[in-house]
């Protein structure tokens, strides 16, 4: 195994990387060989992200795909099958700014529709897409990124964190239907401080040559989990949050 190309002659899916996770992802990936396709909100920030990889990976493209909204999902989906027929690794990478999020005793049905489609309906529609091929093929990985406050409750997160809780389903599942077929879906639970002040205080205090460990951490589990090193993991959830799971929440504050 090539350990400094680890998704050599890979093609890889990245969604929502406008935000620093997914592109943190993306530059790793294509570090790592893998042909990266950008769903991107703006357009501009992922043609920026892909001159930026192209000496890395000139194959990689990024193509418009605003996860609130169903029909963008499926477009962009329709682009990257357009281009390749096999997408070798699939990340999920669902995010809203936590502004817009809103404590559930003032949301809407509005409000709950779009935090449902952003976390939840865009992953069915982007492993719907690929998943065909992913199965006829074998040997792909289907990576979701997640919260950790799935399991450590922050005040006024409720439907973030119901929205979450459901990416768990979308990964076991799939993993036990896959598993014959070599397909491998997992999940990673992000720590609050991706977006927020949960990784700051965490008991790690640096990632492996990071400026953002919390950040970088979440990508190297992302490439760990897409690669062959896990060849014999599926349908597990890993927390990437420096140790902060373990604390309590009041710690954090």
């Amino acid at each position: 195994m090539n350990y400094e190309k680890l998704l050599e002659g890979k093609t890889a899916v990245v969604t929502d990387a406008d935000n620093a996770v997914g592109k943190a992802v993306a530059r790793l990936f294509a570090r790592h060989g893998a042909a990266v396709a950008l769903g991107v909100k703006d357009l501009r920030e992922g043609y920026r992200l892909v001159s930026e990889i192209s000496g890395l990976s000139k194959n990689s493209f990024a193509a418009a795909c605003d996860l609130s909204d169903a029909e963008s999902v499926e477009n962009f989906c329709l682009e990257v099958k357009k281009r390749w027929e096999l997408v070798n690794a699939l990340v999920n990478d669902p995010w809203l700014d936590p502004a817009a999020v809103l404590p559930f005793e003032r949301a809407t049905d509005f409000d709950d529709s779009l935090i449902l489609q952003v976390y939840q309906h865009s992953v069915v529609q982007t492993c719907r897409a690929f998943w065909p091929a992913m199965i006829a093929h074998g040997r792909c990985a289907v990576v979701n990124i997640s919260s950790s406050s799935v399991f450590k409750a922050a005040p006024g997160a409720l439907l973030f964190t119901m929205a979450n809780g459901a990416l768990g389903g979308l990964t076991r599942v799939p993993a036990v239907e896959g598993g014959i077929h070599e397909v491998r879906v997992n999940e990673i639970f992000a720590g609050f401080g991706v977006n927020g002040p949960e990784c700051a205080k965490a008991p790690l205090k640096r990632g492996a040559a990071a400026s953002r460990p919390d950040i970088d951490g979440v990508a190297n589990t992302a490439l760990f989990l897409a690669s062959d090193m896990a060849s014999y993991v599926s349908g597990v959830s890993i927390s990437a949050s420096g140790g902060a799971q373990r604390m309590r929440y009041a710690a954090l504050n």
